[in-house]
């Protein structure tokens, strides 16, 4: 027996499961590759740049 409301149900199932897990897998693989690149490049300049200069500032 086919009803609208449980295809709608299944799909809604279906749809929040594949969901879940693509996000889940690729937001996690992005987050850990884009994320840790992103942090490792920003920080690193940014570390570099700003705590070098404000060190020198209070040190010399």
């Amino acid at each position: 027996m086919f009803c609208r409301e449980c295809a709608n149900d299944q799909m809604l199932k279906c749809v929040n499961a594949s969901m879940v897990q693509w996000i889940n897998g690729s937001m996690v693989q992005w987050f850990n590759g884009s994320m840790l690149q992103w942090f490792n490049g920003s920080m690193v300049q940014w570390f570099n740049g700003s705590m070098i200069q404000c060190f020198n500032d209070v040190m010399l």
